[in-house]
């Protein structure tokens, strides 16, 4: 058994193995939000992922209302914070629970390669366990671009909004 973060986009349910998660937080009040490439680049901290804008999933809320993951890979090389709409539960998963999938969306198969079942009938996506973003075309890489968020908290490290803010 292994137990995995169960997560919301939008409409996506996905499954983050709970190992690959460092924290769980809700988005502060007063956080703000930019676009990674209207930043001030003196005063921005580190890029956040928003996996909505990744997956192409509408977005129907900002990014205000979202959680943040603290993604980090099973040796601790690589880590990413997460923006994502909820953390639904903690989920147990069992070998015979998981199914192989070979047939997803193009931008999913790089991340995903398993689904589990949903007590709602909808299937749940799950995330590799050690997960490299593709990056080998220039279609991915401007996906991953436009999905970097900058984030300030106004009553801590930043106090003046930089960039055109995302509603």
């Amino acid at each position: 058994m292994r137990e995995h973060v169960g997560a919301s986009c939008g409409e996506w349910l996905i499954l983050f193995p709970a190992e690959n998660i460092a924290f769980i937080e809700p988005v502060r009040s007063q956080t703000r939000f930019c676009e990674w490439m209207h930043r001030d680049r003196g005063a921005a901290g580190e890029p956040v992922l928003d996996l909505r804008l990744l997956l192409g999933v509408p977005v129907s809320a900002p990014p205000e209302n979202g959680v943040f993951l603290r993604w980090r890979s099973t040796d601790g090389a690589r880590r990413q914070t997460l923006l994502v709409d909820t953390v639904e539960e903690i989920v147990n998963c069992y070998d015979d629970d998981l199914i192989d999938v070979r047939i997803l969306p193009r931008r999913l198969r790089p991340l995903c390669d398993q689904v589990m079942n949903h007590p709602s009938g909808r299937l749940r996506l799950r995330v590799k366990p050690d997960v490299r973003l593709p990056l080998g075309l220039p279609g991915e890489r401007r996906r991953f671009a436009r999905s970097l968020l900058a984030s300030w908290w106004d009553g801590a490290h930043f106090a003046v909004a930089v960039g055109e803010q995302l509603r």
